[in-house]
């Protein structure tokens, strides 16, 4: 027999709810996917072609290029030259130069400078570096700053502490020695005399090296190189036939009429500058 219990006697029990797990906050990454200025278009609206991927690949294929050109010229900039006005006084100009002269031998090729203000400087070798050569242009020996033989010079025994070298007439009452060979040039310029036989046939010059023509043959050619300093004035640089001398303040060259039909002054301008080379100088600017 069921007995049936009244519903104001039945007792319910209220069962605890779980707290309800909020959602996360979203992440930052979200939030910037969320971010956009531009208006997507729905998918039902995009139309895809191959015309339209070609063109996009072109873009991005021009946007590369463009790129790879701004930065390479950004890397590697540009250098423009430009010519002012040097007013500054009371310095020397570098003048470089490189020439080859193909019938004229070194010990002819004597340099010379000369300038309105009246400084003349004769055979400038001291900074310039000269190369023989052959009649077809092939290098002798070694280039050297003085002419430079075949073969070598005897020896001479070593000078004695009082040795005092013959100046053969240019002694002066101040300089009676000319125990190099520079200082026996320096004394016959100072006479104004010829100095062509006594660099050939003094001791002094057999010594010093300072000119071996006898062993340069008269159909070699020769390459001179180097730097030279003149003052900032108007004036010329030259390499003329017969030997320079300055006579009365005049600047003139000594030579035999005769021989100046055979005087071949044809020559290749290397190059020639002003001033300090610097980084990616042109080869002849």
């Amino acid at each position: 027999m069921m007995q049936e219990i009244p519903e104001s006697k039945i007792k319910t029990s209220s069962v605890p709810k779980s707290p309800q797990i909020k959602p996360a906050a979203p992440s930052l990454l979200r939030q910037l996917k969320r971010l956009d200025i531009y208006q997507k278009l729905d998918e039902n609206y995009r139309v895809q072609t191959s015309l339209g991927a070609i063109l996009s690949l072109v873009g991005w294929v021009v946007i590369a290029i463009l790129v790879l050109a701004e930065i390479n010229n950004y890397l590697t900039p540009s250098f423009k030259e430009h010519m002012v006005v040097d007013t500054s006084l009371g310095q020397q100009l570098r003048i470089n130069i490189n020439i080859t002269f193909h019938a004229l031998t070194c010990v002819e090729a004597h340099l010379d400078a000369m300038d309105v203000a009246g400084d003349n400087q004769l055979n400038i070798e001291h900074e310039m570096i000269k190369q023989r050569l052959t009649h077809d242009g092939k290098p002798i020996g070694k280039a050297g700053i003085e002419i430079i033989g075949e073969k070598e010079l005897q020896a001479h025994p070593p000078l004695a502490p009082d040795y005092c070298g013959d100046c053969y007439g240019a002694e002066t009452d101040t300089e009676k020695c000319c125990n190099t060979c520079d200082d026996l040039i320096k004394a016959y310029q100072r006479k104004q005399w010829s100095t062509d036989r006594v660099i050939r046939n003094s001791t002094q010059c057999q010594r010093d090296r300072a000119e071996l023509s006898a062993l340069v043959n008269p159909d070699e050619g020769c390459t001179i190189s180097g730097m030279m300093k003149v003052n900032k004035v108007a004036g010329n640089f030259h390499i003329a036939h017969g030997e320079s001398v300055v006579r009365d303040g005049k600047h003139i060259h000594q030579f035999n009429p005769l021989l100046a039909p055979k005087f071949n002054v044809s020559h290749t301008i290397h190059s020639i500058s002003f001033g300090h080379p610097y980084p990616s100088m042109p080869s002849n600017p």
